[in-house]
């Protein structure tokens, strides 16, 4: 791979068409037979499942293998790692009425854990306190840990 990529570049080059080719696999036969109803903002994001190139498939599994074992070569086991679990507050029921916003926000939260998804690293979320200027809603930290 021979260059640094960033949190964004790990959840939209690798993590994501992960994702995308899993969820097409294990619930998209069962969405096309059955034909559920599906909300405004589901089926926009369903569509991305359409568009996905599986002949990239290989390409995203290698690239998934090699950001791992990048991983794991400076992580060492009983290493922890704290982050917040989403870069803002969590947005207003509603806020997120097109497109457009629920990517920003789903870009930018998705960056963050990117790392534990490509690092194989288990991850866990915990409300740690409740900002007062913003409604009581609470502040999530998520960690992470290697064991081997």
């Amino acid at each position: 791979m021979g260059r640094d990529f960033d949190l964004s570049s790990c959840n939209e080059q690798a993590l994501r068409n992960l994702q995308t080719a899993e969820f097409k696999n294990t619930v998209g036969g069962w969405i096309e037979a059955v034909n559920p109803e599906l909300g405004h903002n589901f089926k926009a994001a369903y569509q991305n499942t359409h568009s996905f190139d599986r002949t990239d498939l290989n390409k995203t599994l290698y690239l998934c293998e090699t950001l791992f074992d990048r991983i794991s070569t400076f992580t060492n086991s009983g290493d922890l790692f704290c982050y917040p679990t989403t870069p803002t507050v969590a947005p207003y029921k509603g806020s997120l009425s097109n497109l457009d916003c629920i990517m920003d926000f789903y870009n930018r939260t998705m960056a963050i854990s990117s790392f534990a998804g490509l690092g194989r690293l288990p991850e866990i979320s915990i409300p740690v306190a409740d900002i007062e200027n913003a409604d009581g809603k609470p502040q999530m930290l998520s960690m992470t840990r290697r064991s081997d």
